[in-house]
Formats: C-alpha cells, structure tokens, sequence
C-alpha cells in the first residue's frame, strides 16, 4: 500500500491498511511522521468521520490479537466495521 500521505485515502481500508497511520494511530509514529498526519489531518477535514472509525477499530484489543488467516482476518474486520456504521 501506497503513502497515504502523498496520496488521498478513500475507504477506510486503507486507513487500516497503511502502516504509517496505524503507528501514529498508536502514538509510535516518530515526530516527523506524526506532524505529516497531523497536517494531513488539518488539509482533508472531510475525512474525520473515517478517521475516527479507523482509529477506533485500530484501538480495539482484538487488533493486537489480529487471525494470521487472511480471510478469518477480513471477516473479523468487516464485523467490526459494520459494527462501527449502525452506531
């Protein structure tokens, strides 16, 4: 997956799939990486509702317990997102 900082994200899977959002998500980013999001953030307020999603879903204990199984792994992943919506 591409930079999501050079790029714009459309979906929140790709959020949850660029690693570089998930460590800032996660407060491991380092600082300059955590000011590109922070700005990025600041340029593209339209996306704040899919940032919240995804940054909630990143949150969630069962991330660090995440299936190896690509397919068990999106299955949970899609529960937790259509969890996320009917709030």
């Amino acid at each position: 997956m591409g930079n999501k900082l050079d790029s714009k994200p459309s979906n929140l899977e790709e959020f949850l799939n660029d690693e570089s959002f998930i460590r800032w998500v996660k407060e491991e980013s380092s600082k300059q990486e955590k000011q590109k999001w922070d700005r990025w953030l600041a340029e593209n307020s339209e996306t704040r509702t899919t940032v919240r999603k995804a940054k909630k879903i990143i949150r969630m204990p069962f991330i660090k317990d995440f299936p190896n199984d690509n397919e068990e792994a999106l299955r949970t992943l899609q529960k937790r997102v259509e969890e996320l919506n009917s709030q």
